[in-house]
């Protein structure tokens, strides 16, 4: 048992004080004088009297007080630790849609539709009725590629209300550029890929220096198409000026980086 040092320091201070006791029983004292012979009292019956008080053990008192001791040691322990343990890490942006709404970022947007990737990894168009969506919950900055949102919708899927919500990037213009590769892959148009990328690049097979050097059969192949078109952006981490996008397998994996020039894909690993 783990004991502080404050309980040590009682225990120690009551096993000082028993043994001082025990010493004084072996004290020789005075005869005492003569005591006074009492008055005769009224005589009180059995069933007034009152019983004589029990005396305590001090071997069980000092048991007892050295219990108290321990108890109350471990509990301060406890909380203490309780109060020291470290932080839980802030968990991720995780959303979880109910039926009439869908949450996203944004790949495209037009005067009366919307293209989002969802929280699922797909890609879902949506239109706008006649007459304006609801954005009273939308940011200042209002709606544009790389933000993420919340769409409610009709039985039609016509949005009928737009509200903004946090990506884990919090960066729009990163994940504009996420969203070009993920359009890219839906699309499967290699050559709006490769517009994405600033030469020269990094890639598994080595360093390529330009665009046309850098093969189609080789780094657009159908896992990376996969891995790009089912992306959540919302959930996607920076890590400083840099994001990697890759699926659970971490391969095959494109990472982005923010340039001089902007966000551009720096590193491709097929």
């Amino acid at each position: 048992m783990h004991l502080n040092k404050r309980a040590l320091t009682g225990i120690a201070f009551i096993t000082t004080f028993c043994l001082y006791l025990s010493g004084c029983g072996n004290v020789t004292h005075p005869a005492p004088s003569p005591a006074p012979v009492p008055e005769k009292q009224p005589s009180v019956s059995a069933s007034e009297s009152a019983a004589p008080e029990a005396k305590e053990d001090p071997a069980e008192k000092i048991a007892s007080m050295i219990s108290e001791a321990v108890s109350e040691s471990t509990e301060k322990d406890a909380a203490e630790t309780e109060s020291t343990s470290d932080p839980t890490e802030e968990s991720p942006v995780i959303y979880e849609d109910e039926d009439g709404t869908y949450t996203g970022v944004v790949l495209d947007a037009a005067m009366h539709s919307m293209m989002i990737q969802t929280i699922s990894g797909e890609q879902k168009l949506f239109s706008y009725p006649e007459e304006s969506p609801d954005i009273s919950g939308m940011d200042p900055g209002g709606i544009r590629i790389g933000i993420g949102v919340k769409l409610t919708v009709d039985e039609n899927d016509h949005v009928t209300a737009i509200s903004s919500v946090d990506t884990k990037a919090g960066d729009p213009e990163a994940l504009d550029t996420a969203a070009d590769l993920v359009l890219a892959a839906y699309y499967d148009d290699f050559d709006s890929f490769k517009d994405s990328v600033l030469f020269p690049v990094e890639t598994q097979k080595g360093t390529v220096k330009s665009a046309n050097e850098l093969s189609k059969d080789k780094y657009w192949t159908p896992e990376m198409k996969e891995m790009l078109s089912h992306l959540n952006l919302i959930a996607l981490e920076k890590t400083g000026d840099s994001i990697i996008l890759s699926g659970s397998s971490k391969t095959p994996s494109v990472t982005i980086d923010k340039t001089a020039e902007g966000w551009y894909v720096t590193r491709i690993m097929p």
